[in-house]
């Protein structure tokens, strides 16, 4: 019995056995399909606007790791310590971030976006490290003459400036009236070079001569004259050594010089840039005098200023004019010379009558 038990045993086991290793084989034999994900993808885009308008900037400049890039979606490889981007535009403060990526799995995409919106120079106020009020922003004669061809190539009138006052572009009626009588008895009126010499106190005075072709006699006359508002920088714009007493404004400007300008006018309390307007005088003629022509003298009065900017100092020397005085010439028919006359300031009213 024992042994006929044992026979019928060792005939199931290896029937298992064997169906077993039937189905093993088969999944050995059997192909499995493993799909493969791409490698994720990572971008970088910016959008970029006016700060203070909020419509897009189309004429930045766009940099990433010091390389440029265009606004759109720039692609890049992952980095975990991010890329640092640069954003700048012409009167406008640069703005720099460090941009980072979140990791994705294969077959995803990791986009940054960036918005950027630029604040034009002449927006924010940095104040100058020490005010123009202070008499140690004035500049002497020495430093005076160093600038003075430039600011007299600065304040020289403009062809249009010219063109203006003569045809009386700017006149009032009454004052159109009078000019043309003045160009009828004047004739041809030339205007020569400007020239800028320095003054003992700093000073600059820039002289613009006009001439008459014909000298006037016995006839009180109007005679147009112009002079520069608001400031310009006379010379370069330096990095200076920051001194003891620091201001506020560690802004990143695109364009120190336009920056420098900005607030330097906003401290001066006046606009940045010449712009030359045209005014209308009367001179009199005494009996037994011609007027030959006259004088325009504008004075010009420089500062020197520093300013934080970018997070460094910069210092500049800026010029505006602060008066304008006509000296009429005369020719003395008694004598047979010429001379000038007193000046006289057209803006305080009345006329020269000497």
């Amino acid at each position: 019995m024992k042994s006929k038990f044992f026979g019928i045993n060792a005939k199931i086991a290896l029937a298992a056995l064997a169906v077993c290793g039937m189905f093993t084989s088969c999944y050995e034999k059997e192909d499995v399909d493993v799909t493969t994900l791409p490698d994720p993808e990572y971008f970088i885009s910016c959008n970029i606007t006016d700060a203070s308008t909020g419509q897009a900037m189309t004429t930045a400049t766009v940099t990433l790791d010091g390389s440029p890039i265009d606004v759109t979606k720039k692609k890049v490889d992952y980095k975990a310590e991010g890329y640092t981007l640069k954003v700048s535009a012409t009167g406008y403060y640069e703005v720099t971030r460090q941009v980072y990526l979140s990791t994705v799995a294969g077959g995803q995409t990791s986009i940054a976006t960036v918005n950027v919106a630029l604040v034009s120079v002449g927006t924010v106020t940095i104040p100058p490290v020490v005010s123009p009020d202070d008499p140690s922003t004035d500049i002497d004669e020495t430093e005076a003459g160093k600038i003075a061809d430039e600011v007299g190539k600065t304040v020289t009138p403009s062809d249009k400036t010219i063109d203006d006052m003569l045809s009386g572009a700017t006149a009032t009626a009454e004052e159109k009236k009078e000019l043309d009588k003045t160009k009828e008895l004047a004739g041809t009126i030339t205007f020569g070079e400007t020239t800028a010499t320095a003054q003992a106190d700093g000073s600059i005075l820039a002289v613009t001569p006009v001439t008459f072709a014909t000298p006037v006699k016995d006839a009180a006359i109007y005679i147009p004259y112009f002079q520069n508002d608001g400031c310009e920088i006379a010379g370069d714009v330096k990095e200076a050594t920051a001194p003891t007493t620091r201001a506020i404004g560690d802004v990143a400007p695109a364009d120190i010089k336009a920056a420098f300008l900005a607030n330097a006018a906003k401290a001066l309390k006046r606009n940045a840039g010449f712009t030359q307007k045209i005014g209308y005088a009367k001179i009199n003629v005494l009996e037994g005098f011609s007027i030959l022509g006259y004088n325009i003298k504008g004075k010009m009065v420089s500062k020197k200023l520093t300013f934080l900017i970018s997070g460094k100092y910069y210092a500049g020397i800026v010029t505006y004019q602060e008066s304008v005085m006509i000296f009429p010439r005369y020719y003395n028919h008694n004598t047979h010379d010429s001379h000038d006359s007193h000046g006289f300031n057209p803006n305080a009213g009345g006329g020269s009558n000497d």
